[in-house]
């Protein structure tokens, strides 16, 4: 039978003429629709005798004892009728959408760095396995990072005497390694050359690390932040 929920008061005594009403009023009861009756109020709570459904129920209940078994239908069009909820077919359902992620573009200024990043470390592997003269590629580097980089019109040793004992002892050693007599001539060639005081690699190395923090300290501070990842000596001929 089509039933509905009613929301309202109790109803409170007259005091003095007004009738107050209060939160602690508040009730709800059940109404069910009959034929040629309308809806028809129904107490659930047992025991109560009083309220808006005391007398409509024992109305109601007086009405239903003296008709008979079966009562005439009636139209009901203010009663809107059951809906039956029509079977979905799975294909129309639509499929949850996907939660959006992280857009792919916004990693590209990482992998950029990323990228300059390990291309910065390769160069460096490249000249320490160079000898001397990796060396002082990589005291270039450092300089054109701290934004002095010297004029191509000047020479090593002028160079690496404004960085203390430890850049001009690398200029000699690249002069050396630069100009100096390789083994493997002939004569007088392979004489000189074993004569001459060997260069060792990890000395050079050493010295160079040694000017590269003195050029360090030299560079403004936000030279120094972007040290690591600036792509400067990569284009540096």
């Amino acid at each position: 039978m089509p039933t509905r929920v009613v929301v309202g008061f109790q109803p409170v005594p007259e005091q003095d003429g007004e009738r107050i009403v209060r939160a602690a009023d508040a009730t709800a009861w059940p109404e069910v629709y009959f034929s040629g009756w309308g809806w028809v109020a129904f107490d659930p709570v047992s025991g109560n005798g009083s309220g808006p459904s005391a007398a409509s129920k024992r109305e109601v209940l007086n009405r239903l004892a003296s008709t008979t078994a079966k009562p005439t239908p009636t139209s009901l069009p203010s009663v809107p009728p059951l809906v039956q909820p029509t079977a979905v077919q799975p294909d129309a359902v639509a499929a949850p959408e996907a939660p959006k992620g992280f857009p792919l573009w916004a990693f590209a200024p990482v992998l950029l760095l990323i990228g300059v990043y390990l291309a910065r470390t390769s160069r460096r592997m490249r000249w320490r396995a160079a000898g001397p003269v990796g060396a002082w590629n990589e005291v270039l580097d450092s300089l054109v990072l701290a934004g002095l980089k010297p004029k191509p019109s000047r020479t090593v040793p002028d160079v690496g005497r404004e960085w203390g004992e430890a850049g001009a002892r690398l200029a000699v050693m690249v002069d050396q390694a630069a100009f100096g007599p390789r083994a493997g001539r002939a004569g007088e060639t392979q004489r000189a050359a074993s004569a001459s005081r060997p260069v060792q690699p990890e000395n050079s190395w050493r010295l160079a690390r040694q000017v590269r923090k003195a050029v360090r300290r030299k560079a403004s501070w936000w030279r120094k932040v972007v040290w690591a990842i600036d792509p400067r000596p990569l284009f540096r001929r």
